[in-house]
């Protein structure tokens, strides 16, 4: 989506706009998926102004995401996000092949097939949801640095974007070795 806007020079321009991050980074923060350079390359395409979220999307501890959201930054991007007319959410899949095994050691490959296994089937800001749209808790929650599931329900608008076909419906056969 990003770049469809970029590369289209009879795009909208939105002065008054501001291209909010709401969930931290995952990986590398220089790499062009990371949220911080794809909020900052959007804000860029619509003319407006981004505001970034300056932490990782998922802590080692609980301990470690309170005191990054103690942060005086990170709330405001927070507190912003939480009281956004408009969001645009991509939404994931607990998969092997998900940016969040690929971005390192944030998570075990065994916490994303319990997920699966609980009957997650998507997850947008990393909180996981099944096939009716119901919350599944994780051990992740209190780990994720980003706005919850409530907090954007509270969200007056918001479009959920997924990027490829195999997110629509996981595979269910690893969770009789589980």
């Amino acid at each position: 989506m990003v770049n469809a806007l970029s590369a289209n020079p009879s795009r909208p321009v939105f002065p008054n706009l501001s291209v909010i991050q709401g969930l931290g980074g995952l990986g590398d923060p220089g790499h062009e998926v990371h949220a911080a350079d794809l909020t900052r390359r959007l804000a860029q395409a619509l003319g407006g102004t981004a505001v970034l979220l300056p932490a990782p999307a998922v802590a080692g501890t609980s301990a470690a995401r309170d005191v990054i959201i103690s942060d005086p930054f990170v709330q405001q991007s927070l507190e912003l996000g939480r009281t956004a007319s408009l969001a645009i959410m991509g939404i994931g899949a607990p998969r092997q092949d998900s940016i969040l095994m690929r971005a390192g050691r944030i998570v075990q490959w065994s916490e994303l097939q319990a997920l699966q296994c609980n009957g997650a089937v998507g997850d947008i800001n990393l909180r996981y949801f099944d096939k009716n749209g119901q919350r599944i808790p994780s051990d992740l929650d209190d780990r994720v640095v980003g706005l919850s599931l409530e907090e954007i329900h509270a969200i007056r608008e918001v479009i959920g974007i997924a990027g490829v076909q195999r997110k629509y419906k996981p595979s269910w056969a690893r969770c009789e070795a589980i």
